[in-house]
């Protein structure tokens, strides 16, 4: 029997340009996705079929500006990035999303994640390690390393707002020294593996 996974994600990020530290959208490039995606975003896909999504529509929340959906059907991955260059790592990120990931068959070592990854990179785009704000599925092998910080999404019925100072977010990734941090690749992705 077919497994299907079903991730989706629906991102709006914004960040508070009166926040103390800087916030992170004064070097993120269409991070309202207010411009096509086309503006400061790169995508990398694999496997996409029909079903497949990387899209902006103003129908996903309450108010009438563009969210992102981000929507993965089939093995394989959708995901949207952006690599921004920073001074230092004392900004604020702040994100709204409504994050779900399923597996149709429980039996199956299957798994499916929605992710809003922040991975630090350093001047070389060498990745040191990452934050992972996650919705996954029962089979996702991923947990917290000193290298991988995760952060869980259990409700998947309502829009959340995750908020944290980069600088902060670092102490919870002890194999990163935050003075190698030069860049940081802000991805929205949909994966599945298996089916």
């Amino acid at each position: 029997m077919k497994k299907l996974l079903l991730p989706l994600l629906l991102f709006s990020i914004f960040c508070h340009s009166n926040s103390q530290p800087p916030a992170i959208n004064k070097v993120l490039i269409n991070g309202d996705f207010e411009q096509p995606l086309t503006v400061g975003w790169k995508q990398k896909n694999q496997n996409v079929s029909y079903s497949d999504e990387i899209n902006r529509a103003t129908n996903l929340d309450d108010d009438e500006d563009y969210e992102l959906i981000v929507e993965k059907l089939s093995s394989g991955q959708m995901k949207l990035y952006q690599i921004v260059e920073i001074a230092n790592a004392n900004l604020h990120f702040s994100v709204n999303a409504k994050m779900s990931a399923a597996e149709q068959n429980t039996e199956a070592e299957y798994w499916a994640a929605a992710v809003i990854g922040l991975l630090f990179l350093d001047k070389d785009n060498a990745v040191l390690g990452e934050t992972k704000i996650t919705a996954k599925s029962l089979h996702c092998p991923w947990t917290d390393t000193k290298n991988l910080h995760i952060i869980s999404v259990d409700d998947y019925s309502k829009w959340h707002n995750y908020s944290f100072n980069i600088n902060d977010e670092l102490d919870n990734l002890p194999g990163i020294n935050p003075k190698d941090v030069k860049k940081i690749q802000i991805a929205i992705s949909a994966i599945s593996q298996g089916c």
